[in-house]
């Protein structure tokens, strides 16, 4: 896939679980750039509903990605939409 566009009215389900002494276990969404001949991967959110799947069990200083450009050379720009809120899709804290 080379590009993707989440617009308003899509919604991305993640989880988050990280029990006691075990591994963080997440969902992501992961765009590869389908051959090296191809242009950069480009990712858009505009506006997309970011709902967790059941609540989230992470640990202090968990961090996760929610969607992965595994371009170098790519993109992603726009935002999500947690709580009615925009979230900038880069560090955002779970509240």
């Amino acid at each position: 896939m080379d590009s993707l566009t989440l617009n308003i009215g899509a919604t991305f389900r993640y989880v988050v679980s990280h029990p006691s002494g075990a591994a963080l276990v997440t969902n992501r969404l992961r765009v590869i750039r389908s051959s090296a001949s191809s242009p950069p991967t480009q990712i858009q959110l505009n506006g997309p509903r970011l709902v967790n799947d059941g609540p989230v069990q992470s640990q202090p200083g968990d961090s996760w990605l929610i969607v992965e450009n595994a371009d170098a050379a790519g993109t992603t720009s726009g935002t999500f939409t947690v709580r009615g809120q925009p979230i900038d899709g880069v560090v955002d804290p779970v509240v």
